[in-house]
């Protein structure tokens, strides 16, 4: 999986770096979360690229899950940060799939664990060919996706390297993109803290839960994107003692605030 932000030359033309950082960092940050929670690991970033390997049997549903997540929470920022008067960004990312190298690379001074191949090559090709908020995928992935997903034809593209065009689809969903697991409602006491710059405490409620996230019910207001430690009161949840997060939404309800959360 290979994402990347659309336009980003121009923006860092036309704003301060200790913004380009800022707002650079909430949206890397975004993408690595929803790549971890399907089972990816990000291989590097480069600027305001991110490359990310997924193996194992279902190694295309799950990308492909991610990459839809991706820019359906940063749809969600994007909405957020809009009303806020910040700077907002699309990506366009790109997903293929084959047998690729794997192994620590680079000089004796510095090796990096990574995959080199033809198919990483294309991967990047299609993330340049994707229009922001697009998912480009390769003839390989669409068909390991089977009957799972939603995709278009695009006309075939020429890719460098290739000596015919490359037939790609662009994804448009697939089966249980938006939640892995089904959560279950609770009503835990808990408390939060931001976690970049530490904060104080703020007590919380825990309303629903699973494996990927939970909501909680507080008081005060979060913006989409922030950062925080999740500490439960239980002792019977060892899983959520003590937990990042992430904010995915925000809704008032009343005098009270229902913000849900992806770890």
């Amino acid at each position: 999986l290979f994402s990347d932000i659309r336009s980003f030359p121009a923006i860092t033309e036309s704003a301060e770096p200790e913004e380009v950082v800022g707002f650079l960092n909430i949206y890397l940050n975004l993408q690595a979360e929803a790549i971890s929670h399907r089972g990816g690991a990000v291989d590097k970033f480069v600027g305001d690229e991110v490359m990310a390997i997924f193996t194992g049997v279902d190694a295309e549903l799950n990308a492909a899950r991610a990459a839809i997540e991706i820019q359906s929470f940063i749809a969600s920022l994007n909405v957020f940060r809009h009303k806020s008067g910040k700077r907002q960004v699309q990506v366009g990312i790109g997903l293929n799939a084959g047998e690729v190298i794997m192994g620590n690379m680079g000089a004796r001074s510095q090796m990096d664990y990574t995959v080199i191949g033809d198919p990483v090559n294309t991967a990047a090709r299609l993330c340049a060919a994707a229009e922001p908020g697009q998912v480009i995928m390769s003839p390989a992935v669409y068909s390991a996706l089977a009957g799972a997903c939603a995709a278009d034809r695009l006309p075939p593209i020429d890719v460098k390297g290739k000596k015919y065009p490359l037939d790609v689809y662009r994804l448009l969903n697939v089966e249980h993109s938006a939640r892995e697991y089904l959560r279950r409602a609770v009503a835990i006491e808990a408390s939060y803290a931001p976690a970049e710059p530490p904060g104080a405490l703020r007590p919380a409620v825990i309303r629903n839960v699973g494996m990927g996230g939970c909501s909680i019910e507080t008081g005060r207001p979060l913006g989409i994107g922030a950062q925080i430690e999740l500490t439960a009161k239980i002792q019977k949840l060892d899983r959520l003692r003590r937990l990042p997060a992430i904010v995915r939404y925000l809704k008032k309800e009343g005098k009270q605030y229902q913000i849900g959360l992806i770890f």
